[in-house]
């Protein structure tokens, strides 16, 4: 595809196979000079050149921050950033936005096909700038990472400063002297004015410097900003923004400001912005035509580049990569300044600071017995980091510390937690946890107060049918099973009865009277004598792992059948109710539409949606199950993407469960416990062979 293997390797995964595409394609990033060699040996052999750059959404952070590359700006007649010859992006923007049914302008024969491409792209087009200033989504995005800006003067003016040296500058008609103009300017059409000059990112990292120099600029108006803060807090501060050619001058006019330009970049000679530049009229008589600012963003962040998703390296949409840095940004937001974990095993240490590391800003590992030098240290930006139910050390106790408590998600793994299957989720909560009802969690706070957006129960919506699709549960632990032809040919109304492990906290925390799965197996046999009755035990329980069996007498005495080595989905879909103490089994009914009787108090009973022996005061709220969905499985629980590091969202983890059950089979407890050995210690193998 390339001659250079280096662009090749980066931009590859956004050329799909096709066969619209010439079968030898040159590719050269943007003007570097490594570009000049290749076009020059494309045009010597009569063979198509085609320039790439980033797009305008670049980076979760910065490209010299192991970041992945979010969008590829691709061009078969030259680049955005070069006005000395027409781009494509200068061509979409002269083409304006597709009405609606129309086929949008496709310059470089790209078959992806959007499911967006139906909407109204005008009105898609204000969606995006709404969405891009509203989570003021930029180039670089500085995930995690960035600061907030300062606090500007009143009425402040700002002016960019770029790289020396850039290409673009050269090639939008300006130089050197351009920027000193345009302080000149800034300066004497603003007099009253603060004027704040932004420093470049690369300048900050300290590998470049800047046209625009400290030592050289002696004005009691003019100050510098150097901090590495995202550029859309800067804009959406003042009304007039300067600029040569910098993507922030876009940005600007996406915010509403007014833009004064000294170069003619890709979004200036449209009747948008102030244009000073010197620029021969054969150059401005292309850009003949008035254009909207949606015009501009259609081209510019829906045409032009290509997105590919850093969890699927699927080819996606503007609004997809946006989703996905809003999540980065939203996850990666530490609350504290150092977490204390208490008394977590080797093998949990190996994960969770995927997890946590968007919580705090450091993480340390401790013992409970250490107490009295964390009781010494502890301050009040730092936080407890404990594991379900645990108590808190009672030296702890006395400082009333900010606590933090962690569990597995409710769309787990594939495979036990019991036998060190690395979690894809985890719920970090500050009140308490969501298994114990003795007193308020996070969860229960989102299904009380939450109010849900339309967009929120459409994603619930098509989670819950993606789910059921999938056959997705928690540990995802099946085996080819006759178990089920018996229940399928039973008369009646079914019933599931499903077994817990005993000594679990949600048993300990969330029972009232009845504790134990004997006891939850003989009252629902008594309060449906005529019932058929179908009980599952809990794996870790089969497993030999936990407590909670029930002998065999009891079982054929109160059951009809007891299945093991099915599926907790594949049961599911052939009962009529599911009755449970706590179990999540439970929730996953509702899920599937069957009716749920609980004889605790899970979280997710109390709402309206299940038939509940007891009943807790503080749920007075009625969901709907697409309401209890969005909470449980996207707002609750963090999820992590192994392979990137990073944060994900559910459906992308039930795609890379689905059809991936682990096979379960209750052997003899010798060949169970061997077994079980093995699989630790390939699980704790991998849990240090990970992706940092």
């Amino acid at each position: 595809m390339s001659r250079s293997k280096h662009i090749y390797s980066k931009c590859s995964t956004f050329f799909s196979k096709d066969s619209h595409w010439p079968k030898t394609l040159n590719l050269g990033w943007g003007l570097k000079p490594s570009a000049t060699k290749v076009k020059a040996y494309a045009d010597k052999h009569n063979l198509p050149f085609w320039r790439v750059e980033d797009g305008f959404i670049g980076y979760l952070n910065h490209p010299t921050a192991s970041s992945n590359l979010l969008s590829l700006a691709v061009d078969t007649s030259g680049i955005y950033y070069d006005a000395t010859c027409e781009s494509d992006l200068e061509r979409y923007i002269k083409a304006g936005i597709p009405t609606q049914g129309e086929q949008p302008v496709n310059f470089s024969n790209d078959d992806y096909l959007s499911p967006r491409n139906q909407l109204n792209q005008f009105e898609r087009a204000q969606a995006l700038k709404t969405s891009l200033l509203e989570h003021q989504i930029t180039k670089y995005n500085l995930c995690g990472q960035v600061k907030s800006a300062p606090k500007l003067a009143q009425n402040a003016v700002l002016v960019i400063d770029q790289t020396f040296g850039d290409l673009s500058v050269k090639h939008s008609y300006a130089s050197e002297q351009s920027f000193t103009d345009m302080l000149t300017a800034a300066i004497e059409e603003n007099p009253n004015q603060s004027i704040y000059i932004k420093t470049h990112p690369d300048v900050l990292l300290g590998k470049k410097s800047g046209f625009l120099k400290p030592d050289a600029i002696n004005h009691s108006n003019v100050q510098f900003i150097f901090d590495a803060c995202n550029p859309l807090e800067l804009i959406q501060q003042v009304e007039k923004v300067y600029t040569v050619c910098s993507q922030m001058g876009f940005e600007a006019l996406l915010a509403g400001k007014s833009v004064v330009t000294f170069g003619l970049p890709f979004y200036a000679g449209w009747g948008l912005t102030d244009d000073r530049a010197k620029v021969p009229n054969d150059v401005l008589t292309r850009r003949n035509v008035k254009r909207a600012i949606e015009d501009l963003i259609y081209a510019a962040f829906i045409q032009y580049p290509r997105y590919v998703h850093p969890d699927t390296k699927l080819r996606c949409d503007a609004e997809d990569i946006i989703g996905y840095i809003v999540l980065q940004k939203k996850r990666n937001n530490p609350q504290y300044n150092r977490l204390y974990c208490c008394d977590f095993s080797l093998w949990k240490r190996a994960f969770l600071p995927y997890f946590l590391k968007g919580v705090g800003k450091n993480i340390e590992f401790i013992q409970s017995k250490n107490v009295n030098k964390i009781s010494a240290n502890l301050k009040p930006d730092d936080a407890i980091v404990l594991w379900g139910a645990k108590p808190l050390p009672n030296k702890l106790s006395e400082l009333k510390p900010n606590i933090l408590r962690l569990e597995d998600g409710f769309i787990r793994s594939v495979g036990l937690g019991a036998d060190l299957r690395r979690p894809s989720s985890l719920v970090i909560d500050s009140r308490g946890i969501y298994f114990d009802p003795r007193q308020p969690s996070d969860l229960e706070h989102i299904l009380a107060t939450k109010t849900f957006t339309k967009p929120e129960l459409e994603q619930a919506s098509q989670l819950i049918e993606h789910l059921i699709q999938a056959k997705v549960s928690k540990y995802n632990v099946a085996d080819s099973s006759d178990e089920l032809e018996a229940v399928t040919s039973a008369a009646g109304t079914k019933i599931l009865v499903v077994g817990q492990v005993e000594d679990d906290a949600s048993i300990q925390t969330g029972c009232i009277d009845i504790k134990t799965n004997l006891t939850l197996l003989k009252q629902t046999r008594a309060d449906n004598p005529d019932a058929y009755i179908i009980y599952k035990p809990h794996p870790d329980v089969l497993s030999g792992n936990r407590k909670g069996n029930i002998p065999p007498d009891f079982i054929n005495q109160y059951a009809d059948i007891q299945v093991c080595g099915a599926g907790i989905i594949e049961t599911l879909e052939l009962v009529d109710e599911l009755h449970t103490m706590t179990s999540l089994a439970g929730f996953e009914a509702l899920l599937r539409g069957k009716k749920v009787v609980c004889y605790g108090l899970p979280f997710y009973s109390g709402w309206g949606l299940t038939q509940d022996k007891h009943q807790l005061q503080r749920r007075k709220r009625r969901l709907s199950l697409t309401e209890l969905c969005y909470a449980c499985l996207v707002e609750y629980p963090h999820y992590v993407n192994y392979e990137t590091g990073l944060f994900t969202q559910p459906e992308f983890i039930v795609n890379q469960m689905s059809g991936k059950q682990e096979k379960f089979i209750a052997r003899s407890h010798l060949t169970t416990l061997l077994g079980r050995k093995w699989r630790k210690m390939k699980f704790l193998y991998d849990a240090f062979v990970t992706i940092r």
